[in-house]
C-alpha cells in the first residue's frame, strides 16, 4: 500500500512579549507597538527573524528627537495616545515654563491634550516644577477679585474667590469690612443708603 504523507508543513507561532517597567497611577499598562519583540518559531527550532535586530531592552522611537530609547524612558501623555521621551518632554514643559504658559499641551500637532503638572514631576527640575505651580497660583489669583482691607495701617490682601458676600473679616487685622463698598463694616444700614450718605 503506497501511502503518500504530505510534507509537514513548518508550524510558525508568534509570541509577544511586553515589558512594562512604567505602570503609571490607574494601574494601567503602557502598551506600544515599537515594544513588541516577535519570535517566530519554527519546527521546535527558534530563531530571530532576519529583517529587524531584536531590541533587549525594549524600545521605542520619541516623536519629537526620532530616536531610538528604552522603553523606561516613556512619557505617555495623559489623556491621548501620544508618547515621548522623557527629556523631550522635560524640555518642552520648560520652555512652555519659560514663557509663562501655564496650560502645557500634548506637543502633538492638533492635539490639545494638556499635560498635568503632577504628571510630569518626575521628569522636571524641580526648580522648573515649582515655577509650575508659581504661574498657576498666580493665574488662579489673577482670575479673582483683589481687594485691600480698607483700615488704616493693614491694607492686607484679601481675594474675593467669587462667592457673593458682603461682609468680610480681613485675615490680617481680623476687623470687618464690606466687599461691595470696600469701607468698615456698616451692619445696621444697606450698601445703597451707606453710598447715598457718604
Amino acid at each position: 500500500m503506497n501511502s503518500t504523507e504530505e510534507p509537514e508543513k513548518p508550524t510558525t507561532t508568534t509570541t509577544t512579549i511586553f515589558t512594562a517597567e512604567e505602570i503609571d497611577s490607574d494601574d494601567e499598562i503602557i502598551v506600544v507597538s515599537e515594544t513588541l519583540i516577535q519570535l517566530t518559531c519554527s519546527n521546535s527550532e527558534s530563531e530571530f527573524e532576519d529583517d529587524e535586530p531584536l531590541d533587549f531592552p525594549p524600545k521605542f522611537d520619541c516623536k519629537i528627537c526620532e530616536t531610538r530609547k528604552p522603553i523606561h524612558d516613556i512619557f505617555r501623555v495623559k489623556g491621548c495616545d501620544h508618547f515621548y521621551c522623557s527629556t523631550c518632554i522635560a524640555q518642552h514643559v520648560t520652555c512652555n515654563i519659560k514663557e509663562s504658559v501655564t496650560q502645557v499641551t500634548c506637543p502633538f500637532s492638533g492635539c490639545n491634550q494638556v499635560l498635568q503638572p503632577e504628571n510630569c514631576k518626575d521628569i522636571l527640575p524641580p526648580e522648573v516644577y515649582d515655577q509650575w505651580g508659581d504661574l498657576l497660583c498666580e493665574e488662579a489669583i489673577m482670575g479673582c477679585e483683589r481687594l485691600n482691607c480698607p483700615f488704616e495701617g493693614c491694607g492686607g490682601l484679601v481675594i474675593n474667590d467669587g462667592d457673593v458676600v458682603r461682609e468680610c473679616e480681613c485675615p490680617y487685622c481680623f476687623r470687618l469690612f464690606c466687599v461691595k463698598c470696600r469701607v468698615p463694616w456698616h451692619a445696621d444700614i444697606d450698601c445703597a443708603t451707606f453710598q447715598m450718605r457718604n
